[in-house]
C-alpha cells in the first residue's frame, strides 16, 4: 500500500467540545452530529468557512460525592482547522465559536467545556 503526503506537516488548532448532562436516550450522538451540522451550514453561509467535527459519546467521572449531577455521559466533538484550506487561525476561532454556541443553544444550552490544542496536522490524499 502506497500513502501520499498532500504537503509537509503544518501546525493547527484542535477543539475538543464537551457537553455534560444532557439526556442520552434523546441527545444520542446522531442528533447532537445533526445539530452541529445544521450550526456549520448556516456558518458556512454566514462566512464561507465550514467547520466539521466528529461526535462521540464518553463516560465522565465528576465525582458525585463531592455533589457533581451531571450524569455519567457525555458528547465530545472535536474538530480540526485545517490549515490547507483556511490558513486563517482567527478566522476559523469566530466561526467555530460560532458553531458552538448555536449548537449549544439547539440542545437547551447544556454544561460545556473547551479545549483548544496545538497540534502537528497531516494530510494525505487518496491515491
Amino acid at each position: 500500500m502506497v500513502i501520499k503526503s498532500c504537503g509537509a506537516a503544518m501546525v493547527t488548532e484542535r477543539y475538543i467540545i464537551s457537553f455534560y448532562g444532557i439526556d442520552t436516550k434523546y441527545y444520542t450522538n446522531e442528533f447532537v452530529g445533526k445539530c452541529w451540522e445544521i450550526a456549520a451550514d448556516e456558518v458556512y453561509r454566514e462566512r464561507q468557512v465550514y467547520v466539521t467535527g466528529s461526535v462521540l459519546t464518553t463516560n465522565i467521572i465528576c465525582g458525585e460525592v463531592r455533589g457533581c449531577n451531571l450524569g455519567n455521559t457525555g458528547h465530545v466533538i472535536t474538530s480540526v482547522r485545517n490549515p490547507a484550506e483556511i490558513h486563517d487561525g482567527e478566522l476559523y476561532r469566530e466561526a467555530i465559536k460560532r458553531v458552538l454556541l448555536k449548537t449549544r443553544k439547539m440542545l437547551d444550552n447544556p454544561n460545556m467545556s473547551v479545549v483548544i490544542d496545538k497540534v502537528e496536522y497531516y494530510y494525505f490524499c487518496q491515491i
